[in-house]
């Protein structure tokens, strides 16, 4: 991601794990939750654990139920926005 003019490659890699997120939020379902549109652009949704078990879930069966490094990338990056330390 750009910001100023220069890279930021942490940017890039955080917004990519919380779009992903959003983006699941918003599937219908029985694919992802069904949030409606209106309602999926806030970072509030991160406060809800068993939503965030049920992204881990659905994103580790959609590769193969491996276990894998873009879902402690995830893990972590909701760790920095609900728990800063």
């Amino acid at each position: 991601m750009l910001f100023d003019g220069y890279v930021c490659v942490t940017t890039g890699v955080t917004w990519n794990a919380i779009s992903n997120f959003l983006g699941y939020l918003k599937l219908s379902r029985p694919k992802g939750q069904g949030i409606a549109e209106q309602d999926g652009y806030t970072l509030a949704w991160l406060t809800f654990p068993e939503l965030v078990r049920q992204y881990i879930v659905w994103n580790r069966r959609r590769a193969g139920n491996m276990r894998h490094h873009g879902l402690a990338t995830f893990l972590q990056t909701v760790l920095s926005f609900i728990a800063p330390q």
